[in-house]
């Protein structure tokens, strides 16, 4: 099938979140992150959906959203996230980072399960990069 409709899928991990959880408890963690998803969904365009992948991890499909638009999108998330004051543990402030990856559905990408296997492959290289970035799913596939 020859769809030239682009899908792009941003995957985002919340820095250091383990050590939040296991500081404050999985109830202060659990607001947090209701709090984070609720920050995240303000930022979706229109016919857009943000999913919890697991634990701290997030997903957006960005449905006819090119790579170039998608990774605006996680760039200003990812700002945006980094200036702004959660609300913490008995109304204290909250300041936390996200790593994110961004990957985009083309020919040569031909599977769903390849556009969450290079966003998630882009979401690790942030992170081995020092977390708090977005990147770029490399266009080769590399399955080990």
């Amino acid at each position: 099938k020859e769809d030239s409709t682009p899908l792009s899928l941003v995957m985002i991990d919340v820095d250091y979140f383990k050590s939040y959880n296991d500081h404050y408890g999985h109830i202060e963690g659990d607001s947090l992150l209701k709090e984070i998803s609720g920050r995240l969904l303000s930022f979706l365009p229109e016919h857009c959906l943000l999913s919890r992948y697991g634990g701290e991890e997030f997903v957006i499909t960005l449905p006819k959203i090119v790579i170039e638009d998608a990774l605006t999108i996680a760039n200003e998330i990812r700002t945006n996230f980094e200036s702004h004051s959660f609300r913490g543990p008995q109304g204290r402030p909250a300041y936390i980072t996200i790593s994110v990856g961004v990957s985009t559905l083309l020919r040569d990408l031909s599977t769903a399960q390849d556009l969450v296997y290079m966003a998630d492959q882009a979401l690790y290289q942030a992170k081995r990069q020092g977390r708090n970035q977005v990147v770029k799913a490399q266009l080769t596939l590399t399955k080990t």
